[in-house]
């Protein structure tokens, strides 16, 4: 089966957008004329956006804010401002697809056991995750502890951070 494309009621998107305007604003345009014939002219213009850049009417109506705008915006002015948000999303969007992206780096545990001292190595498990630890860093460290002469019970405390 086809899905048919639903086109949104212009219209209705456009009396939200001066119902928006006027509740921030005071007005939309003109008080002079009827919110119905500026629905109107500001659907015909819509018209002209694509079904995607529709979805930015929301976001262009924060960046008309953020960007300290002392009067709503005429109908150019708000189409051109859902265009402009719509060309930023695309360029966010198409620098994080081309921005490589860093694996986790892992800690080298066997790396930091080595070279730390003697008193480190008693403290070692305050200071770093022991369920990140490798089992063989953990293996070489209670290898260590008992070595040192330290019992299965003062090791589990040691190793249980």
């Amino acid at each position: 089966m086809h899905q048919r494309e639903v086109k949104p009621d212009l219209e209705l998107i456009a009396l939200e957008i001066i119902l928006w305007s006027k509740s921030r604003y005071g007005w939309f345009v003109s008080k002079h004329v009827s919110d119905n014939q500026l629905a109107k002219e500001l659907g015909k213009e819509l018209s002209n956006l694509s079904m995607h850049q529709l979805n930015f009417i929301d976001k262009a109506k924060v960046k008309w804010v953020e960007d300290e705008h002392d009067k709503p915006p005429n109908t150019v002015e708000f189409v051109t401002t859902v265009k402009q948000v719509c060309e930023i999303d695309r360029k966010q969007r198409e620098s994080e697809r081309l921005t490589p992206r860093l694996q986790h780096e892992r800690k080298d545990y066997a790396g930091m056991w080595d070279s730390s001292s003697d008193e480190d190595k008693m403290t070692f498990f305050e200071r770093y995750d022991a369920k990140e630890c490798p089992s063989a860093t953990k293996y070489f460290a209670r290898k260590y502890y008992r070595d040192i002469g330290l019992e299965d019970k003062k090791i589990a405390e040691l190793m249980e951070y």
